[in-house]
Parts: C-alpha cells; structure tokens; sequence
C-alpha cells in the first residue's frame, strides 16, 4: 500500500472515530439534560446557575452550581494563558525563518535511555516526543528527521532491549518523519571512558550485532504506521541488501526537494558526471564529497558553525565536551558576549 494511500485511510479512520465519538457525547449529553429536565419544575434555573452550595440531600436541597463554572473557567484560562503565547510565539518564529525564503531541516535525535542515565540533561523522553510531532506538524515530516544515534550495547542494553526501545518509539514518530538514521557507537578513547564510568559493560555492538540489530529495524518498520526510510550515518557495513543505505546528513538530494524553485541551488547541488578511463564501465553522477570529514561520510560540502564544549545536555557517549567544566565555562562567556542568548543558555 502506497504512503498516500495509508494516510488517506488512516484520515478516513480519525475522522469516523471522531465522529462516533462526537455522537457518543451528544447522546451522553441528551440523556443528561432529559434526566435533569424535571429538576426545574421545583427549582429555578437562575438559583442553579448563580447558586454557591451543592447539597442535593440536605432537607430543602441545594444545586448551586456557580463555584463549579467559575473553577472550570479559571482551570481553562490558566491553560490557555500558558499554551496559547507558546504556540503562537513557535509558530511565527518558524513562519519568521521561511518567510526570509530560506529553507531549512531538522536532524532530531531522539534515543531511548532514559532508565540508563546516558542523557542526563535533555527534557524528558514524553517531552521530547511532544516536541517531535509538534514541530514536524508546524513545517512538515520531511524537513524532520529522526536519529536513533548511537546504538550501544552492554548491561541492560541487549539488542534485544533496544529494538523494544525503537519499535516503541517507530510506532509513534513515524507518521510525523519520512527518514530514520541510526548509527553504532563509536568508541573513542573519551567515549570509552565515560561510558565504563557508568557500567564497564558498555561497547560497540560487533558486527554480527551490527546486523542483527539492522534487520530487526528493517523488519520493525514494515510494521510501523508509515514506512520510513532506513539509514546509517558514517558507518563503513555494507547494510544495503536490508534496504538501508548510507546516509547524509548535509544531503543534496533533501536541499534540491526542498529548494524546488532556486535555480542557484539546483545548479550547485546538480550531480556531476565522472567520466571512467575503463572501457567497460559506464560515466557515473554524483555530488560533490566533503573531504573534511571521515571517510565512511557521505556529506556533500557545508560550513558547521557548531563548537565544541557548547552542549549543556552532558549526554555520557558525547565526544564534543572534554568536561563539564568547560561546557559551563564557555558557555558562562557566551552569556556575557551575549546577553540576548542568556535564557537560551545553561543557567
């Protein structure tokens, strides 16, 4: 069944579940009024509605239901003071950004070790999730990309413990991303060294883990809402046999689909022909390579504009803080060089 195909039905299936359930409450309401109806034959609607005491079996009874409307305002209002500016102020910042033409895209990492303490410092995962689908609603699933990145094993996380994890999380982010990538730990020597700090018996998954885990994901997600495509990220196995092609993340292919009108970006990011000296091999296209990172990267060339020691999350398999000394020293300059940046920072 084709993608357009399956949000069709799953449209036509929200919609019949939520009329039946504007049904049931219209009926529940009905039965209610029609219940309640004969009250007002011996009291009067206006002590009903403006009354403050509710004691239906004191001796004349009492139905006051004033303090009760007055509750369900305020409780509505408090919501709606606080969601209503967020939801506004994010929407606008975004429609702020496309409104200067410039086209953008999201590489979401989103993993599952919560129970591990590996992320101390990111919101927590149901958090995390709302945000996932809140802003693939706001610019679209496919400016957002969901990473599951790095897989590690040892201890609790079996290979087993982490297609559970990302069955889990497939099944609820896949209607909200067209593309998952994922990838296996790299263990560097700070890695390394974290990591044993909190179980010894973390590591990279070997390769037969390395497969086991690509196919358990590949079959996960013929059973997910929508089917996603597969990649990894700078990983020198061969997984293409499961359908899961190398990755990249600064992606030629994704900029010219979401710059369909800038001729300048269609010409730069074009495939260029390589022409073979060998007789019985045919020219082949590419896009340029950035050979600034490693080899098993796919990226075409970009400028990255991010530091290390900057992030405040503290994730434990993270290479780019040398301590968190340095995060908070670099970024306490940040916020004095940049006041306007100080609520963005680590307090």
């Amino acid at each position: 069944m084709s993608r357009e195909l399956k949000e069709k039905s799953i449209r036509w299936l929200l919609t019949g579940v939520a009329f039946v359930s504007l049904l049931s409450l219209a009926c529940i309401m009905l039965f209610l009024f029609m219940e309640g109806l004969p009250l007002f034959a011996d009291y009067p609607l206006w002590d009903f509605l403006t009354g403050d005491l509710w004691y239906p079996t004191s001796e004349p009874p009492e139905f006051g239901i004033f303090p009760l409307i007055m509750g369900s305002l305020a409780v509505t209002i408090l919501a709606s003071c606080i969601a209503v500016p967020l939801g506004i102020m994010t929407a606008a910042y975004l429609a702020e950004i496309a409104a200067t033409g410039r086209q953008f895209y999201f590489q979401y990492t989103l993993n599952a070790y919560e129970a591990e303490g590996l992320e101390p410092g990111l919101p927590s995962l149901c958090r995390r999730l709302e945000t996932f689908k809140r802003l693939a609603d706001t610019i679209g699933p496919q400016r957002v990309i969901w990473r599951y990145d790095p897989l590690i094993v040892g201890g609790r996380l079996s290979t087993d413990a982490l297609l559970e994890r990302i069955d889990r999380l497939g099944r609820e982010l896949s209607p909200y991303t067209e593309k998952l990538v994922f990838s296996f730990v790299d263990m560097y020597r700070k890695t390394a060294a974290a990591l044993h700090r909190l179980d010894p018996a973390y590591r990279a998954p070997t390769v037969d883990e390395m497969r086991e885990l690509a196919r358990g994901i590949a079959a996960l997600n013929t059973a997910w809402p929508h089917r996603l495509e597969l990649a990894t990220c700078a990983e020198g196995i061969d997984l293409s046999a499961l359908g899961i092609h190398k990755n990249k993340c600064i992606d030629d292919v994704l900029i010219r689909r979401l710059c369909p009108q800038d001729a300048l970006v269609q010409a730069e990011m074009a495939p260029r022909q390589q022409l073979s000296l060998l007789p019985d091999r045919e020219a082949t296209a590419s896009a340029p390579k950035d050979t600034g990172q490693r080899t098993a990267c796919g990226c075409i060339p970009s400028k990255d504009i991010g530091a290390y020691d900057s992030c405040p999350h503290f994730c434990v398999y993270c290479y780019a803080n040398r301590s968190e000394q340095a995060v908070r020293a670099n970024l306490q300059r940040c916020r004095q060089q940049q006041p306007e940046m100080r609520e963005c920072l680590l307090p």
